[in-house]
């Protein structure tokens, strides 16, 4: 019973730590989202086919369900129509190949333009000649009018054959079931804890029996929040069978991997017959952080290719994009030397602080991405967005959104009516704990019980 009562007081005095009504600063907002906005994301690979005279080239898409408008029919579900169209233009403008998909997506209920988003992913797989293009692809939502085109890349014929100062690659990402899926990002990298596998292709004319690998940070001080260790230097790795199998399983589950039945395996060498030009890098502990990479190649005979690649975090809780708001509430949850720790310095120093200060709850301490910390932020999101009254907007501030943010969704939600109150009960089954709310005005719910 002592500990009953001196838990309930504990958890009274972290709802009444000082988190008092959103200003305008602390507001989050929807539009910071990376995703905000956006009709489609792309990523492309492109490699060498065995006759030499032909490319095989992937678009990989994504569509961010939240940007298209639902409309509703006749049968009382919700519907979004898109069209994508992929076009090869030569260096006069004149359009060679070009390819058009239209599709209907539908739901229960409209897609709503929140934090949390939904995807519709997809890909292209073309054989075409090597010759110079001009790659782009259009994303047209059909119910707006609303469009985005993007131009993608540019494919050169003297890159592939005459001359070697460039490279294709592909950022994928390993899943629960060991397979593994293209990132699509724009060709970018994304910031988390799933093991990641690189893919390059090499122009056979630069392949040699060693073709060494950097890819380093580009330090820069204005996104100098993470510790340097994601630098790499090695070998790239030949793949046995020089091709790729990319299969959509449905579902938004496409995988990537080395295909198994290509006609002959390869090894390093001379000929462009017997050359490799794919290869492949693994990261299993995954520490690329968010900023920007220089990757470059180099053969025995010293030729080099150099790019430079992003890595984005796009699933960033909004809570973590405004540090002072994430200082506010992390005071439900951190020490107080904790809290002198994130709350010292400038804005970069206090987000480096609040990093540093999560490591110690970080679920895999071989990697930088702590979704521990992660999913505390996200739950603050939730609760800000889904916990707000029209006299407190930021629902994070409210009993409910804090014992959601320290507990995560409750195992079972039930509403009761006792003299005349509205009482909601919170049951967590393995925590054995049970939290009631009761309505004091119109959407507000304060804290009045604990049962354990």
């Amino acid at each position: 019973m002592k500990f009953k009562v001196l838990f309930l007081i504990s958890v009274f005095l972290i709802l009444k730590s000082g988190l008092n009504a959103a200003s305008p600063k602390d507001v989050l907002n929807v539009s910071n989202s990376f995703y905000s906005n956006k009709l489609c994301l792309y990523s492309t690979f492109v490699s060498q086919n065995k006759d030499n005279d032909s490319l095989k080239l992937y678009v990989f898409y994504k569509l961010p369900l939240n940007n298209y408008l639902f409309v509703q029919n006749n049968k009382g579900s919700y519907f979004a129509s898109y069209t994508l169209e992929v076009s090869f233009a030569d260096v006069d403008g004149v359009v060679r190949l070009h390819k058009i998909i239209t599709d209907t997506i539908s739901s229960p209920k409209p897609q709503e333009n929140t934090y949390n988003f939904n995807f519709r992913e997809g890909f292209f797989e073309f054989d075409i000649p090597n010759l110079n293009y001009n790659l782009s692809v259009r994303a047209i939502d059909n119910n707006t009018k609303n469009q985005e085109k993007t131009n993608l890349i540019y494919l050169n014929k003297t890159t592939t054959q005459n001359k070697v100062n460039e490279f294709s690659y592909l950022f994928t990402e390993k899943d629960a079931n060991n397979n593994y899926s293209p990132i699509i990002l724009n060709n970018a990298l994304n910031f988390s804890a799933n093991p990641i596998r690189i893919y390059f292709s090499l122009n056979p004319k630069f392949v040699t029996t060693a073709n060494k690998i950097q890819i380093k940070k580009i330090q820069k001080e204005e996104s100098n929040y993470w510790a340097n260790n994601s630098n790499y230097d090695g070998n790239l790795i030949p793949a046995e069978n020089n091709s790729l199998s990319v299969i959509d399983k449905g579902n938004n589950q496409i995988t990537v991997d080395i295909a198994e039945n290509a006609e002959t395996k390869v090894s390093a060498g001379s000929n462009f017959n017997e050359n490799p030009t794919l290869f492949y890098l693994d990261f299993p502990n995954n520490n690329f952080v968010p900023g920007e990479y220089e990757v470059k190649i180099t053969n025995n005979w010293k030729d080099t290719l150099v790019a430079n690649i992003n890595c984005v975090w796009d699933d960033e809780p909004l809570s973590l994009k405004n540090i002072r708001f994430a200082q506010q509430i992390s005071r439900i949850f951190l020490n107080e030397d904790e809290m002198d720790k994130i709350t010292s310095g400038d804005n970069v120093e206090s987000f480096q602080n609040l990093i540093k200060v999560w490591e110690k709850f970080n679920p895999n301490p071989k990697v930088v991405y702590n979704d521990a910390m992660v999913q505390f932020y996200k739950r603050v999101d939730y609760a800000y967005f889904n916990y707000g009254t029209f006299s407190e907007r930021n629902g994070s501030a409210s009993d409910k959104g804090k014992i959601y943010i320290l507990y995560g969704k409750p195992d079972n939600i039930k509403q009761t009516f006792r003299n005349g109150k509205l009482y909601e009960i919170w049951t967590y089954e393995k925590l054995i704990k049970e939290f009631s709310f009761e309505s004091v005005d119109s959407g507000i719910f304060k804290l009045v019980d604990l049962k354990q």
